[in-house]
């Protein structure tokens, strides 16, 4: 079988090469010719000029950046600071208002402090000098340490829920003769030969059934009342040769021991205590400048001697 052509059947046609070629596409592209310069280059980028580094600007830059570090550092200890403060503040606040809830110690069963016999004074106050006087503790009164004021104003008070009781032969406070309080024969003439000049007293009973008597006796000045003081003991004298008033005071057996006792910084003296059919009597004696004190007090056997100590103290406290 043969094609129009005249082909036979199943056979290619003869292409000619140069009608491929005359048909071929244009690509836009051919090779350069040796002949012909190559492309030109891009200009080159502007090289900029480098400035010179200067030393002290460096350590100027390094400086700031330490110091800085260091503002926030502080800053950040003082936040830290100002937590702590409001931390313990809040703390504080709390346990403060948690102590202000609880209950008092002496309201809490078991907790209670056993009362120890000691009394509730008023509020201690010394009477006015006389204008221009020195107190007997000024430098202008070391040598005679005179008590320039009422001395009845310098007696201790009743303590609170005492009633007063009278002391024989006083009157308006003072007392005329004390001589019968000691036992020295001789009493009205050592009060003469040393100066007494007044005697104040005041007596009170409390609750507890005690009764106590305070004796201030005043003498011309510090010399004179302990010359008679050593006189009116007897020359009766404790271990470390303090004269012991109480040993001549009426009522109290030549033998009792006397013991001393300190009322007051730097001020010396002595009680003796003597039990007598279930009763018990204390006498005390101590001596703050021109005045010799002396404190009785009388009872039941069972009376504390925080309270005879009290009294002691109180009264030398008001003397000073």
């Amino acid at each position: 079988m043969t094609t129009d052509a005249g082909l036979p059947e199943g056979a290619a046609a003869a292409v000619d090469p140069a009608a491929e070629s005359a048909k071929a596409p244009e690509t836009g592209w051919a090779a350069p010719s040796a002949d012909q310069p190559p492309p030109a280059l891009p200009p080159a980028l502007p090289v900029q000029p480098i400035e010179p580094i200067d030393p002290a600007a460096l350590e100027a830059a390094r400086l700031q950046r330490e110091q800085d570090a260091a503002r926030r550092a502080r800053r950040r200890r003082n936040a830290l600071r100002w937590v702590g403060a409001v931390a313990v503040t809040m703390a504080v606040g709390g346990g403060t208002a948690f102590a202000l809830t609880l209950p008092q110690r002496t309201d809490m069963p078991g907790l209670a402090t056993a009362p120890d016999g000691r009394y509730a004074f008023p509020a201690l106050t010394l009477p006015t000098l006389p204008a221009g006087q020195p107190a007997p503790s000024a430098s202008a009164n070391s040598m005679a340490q005179q008590h320039l004021a009422d001395i009845r104003r310098l007696l201790l008070p009743r303590p609170t829920g005492a009633g007063a009781q009278g002391v024989k032969s006083a009157v308006d406070g003072w007392l005329a003769d004390p001589s019968p309080l000691f036992v020295a024969q001789d009493s009205k003439s050592i009060f003469a030969e040393f100066g007494l000049r007044h005697t104040a007293a005041e007596s009170w009973k409390t609750p507890d059934g005690a009764t106590t008597t305070v004796y201030l006796l005043q003498f011309t000045d510090a010399l004179a009342s302990s010359a008679a003081l050593t006189k009116l003991s007897n020359d009766d004298s404790t271990v470390d040769m303090t004269p012991s008033l109480s040993a001549a005071l009426t009522g109290v057996p030549s033998n009792a021991p006397s013991h001393e006792i300190n009322p007051y910084g730097g001020v010396d003296g002595d009680y003796t205590p003597v039990s007598s059919g279930g009763e018990l009597t204390r006498y005390g004696t101590f001596r703050s400048g021109d005045i010799i004190a002396v404190v009785i007090e009388s009872g039941p056997a069972k009376l504390s001697f925080a309270a005879f100590q009290q009294v002691m103290t109180l009264q030398a406290e008001l003397l000073q």
